[in-house]
């Protein structure tokens, strides 16, 4: 495990978050769809929490949580951005090991996560972070793979 730090994201960073979606181009096309960075962030920010995460004082990635969503009423991972250089090498599995390990810690048994059924880069990589296939649902936006990782 690595030495990982938190903090509530705030736009000072932006640079940092523009640069993590410049080396994700399929995020930028599936989440952004065109839309500004910011406007997107803002849409999402009443409703959950981004996070910024360092690993010993190095910018490391970004996150998205809710920790109640209005559809099931548990917590869903959103969002997922890992810095290019620190990819790899054990961050992306500590930031979900430590998200989860703080929403255990408050009670609940699951976190949720969904990706649009074509990624599959994406599900493989959440399985490698303890992630397991729930269920798929269709909706006007597309057909999702629903993911769960038992807490």
């Amino acid at each position: 495990m690595v030495n990982l730090n938190w903090r509530p994201f705030t736009f000072k960073e932006m640079a940092f978050f523009e640069s993590v979606v410049e080396d994700s181009p399929d995020w930028q096309t599936v989440e952004l769809n065109g839309k500004a960075l910011s406007n997107f962030i803002g849409e999402w920010q009443s409703i959950g929490e981004w996070r910024i995460w360092d690993i010993e004082g190095e910018l490391a990635g970004i996150t998205f949580h809710i920790e109640t969503a209005p559809s099931n009423g548990k917590p869903w991972l959103g969002t997922m951005l890992v810095k290019n250089s620190m990819r790899g090498k054990g961050a992306a599995h500590s930031m979900i090991h430590s998200l989860s390990q703080e929403l255990k810690d408050k009670g609940s048994s699951v976190l949720f996560t969904g990706i649009p059924i074509a990624q599959n880069t994406w599900a493989e990589f959440l399985s490698r972070c303890g992630f397991e296939q729930f269920k798929i649902e269709t909706s006007e936006e597309g057909t999702y793979l629903i993911l769960i990782r038992p807490l």
